[in-house]
């Protein structure tokens, strides 16, 4: 089998089992070495990726908003997050937790706005702080 043959079977189980790379490298007995070099060498093929991603996307939103249009209180509260913009974004809690002197010390904030990526989340526009003692070292 050609290496041009062996990538069309690679997006053919990558389309059937939806993005599960796991999953697709099994089936077709490519290694994540050989996968992660044709993503980083191979424009077509990446872009190729990139398409059945986005229309997984495409199904992911459309079943949530048959689950929203069938009256679920939950789906529709997502898809209006997600695709409402801040008019529907919710309040976030941030919660922290840190020992001061002997005590442990939960802070709970609630806040307006997060901004940033999961890894670098900014707070802005705090609204409540609530400090709470969960723990004493003197007292066991």
């Amino acid at each position: 089998m050609s290496l041009h043959s062996k990538k069309k079977e690679y997006l053919k189980s990558y389309q059937e089992n939806y993005g599960a790379v796991g999953q697709c490298n099994l089936l077709t007995g490519v290694s994540q070495k050989t996968f992660n070099t044709w993503v980083g060498e191979d424009e077509e093929f990446r872009d190729a990726l990139e398409t059945l991603d986005r229309s997984f996307l495409d199904l992911a939103e459309k079943k949530a908003w048959e689950k929203a249009l069938e009256g679920n209180d939950t789906w529709l509260w997502r898809v209006l997050c997600c695709r409402g913009g801040d008019r529907w974004r919710d309040n976030t809690m941030a919660k922290t937790t840190a020992i001061t002197g002997t005590k442990l010390v939960q802070r709970f904030e609630l806040v307006d706005k997060v901004i940033g990526n999961d890894s670098e989340k900014k707070m802005i526009a705090s609204k409540t702080t609530t400090t709470k003692v969960i723990g004493d070292k003197n007292n066991g």
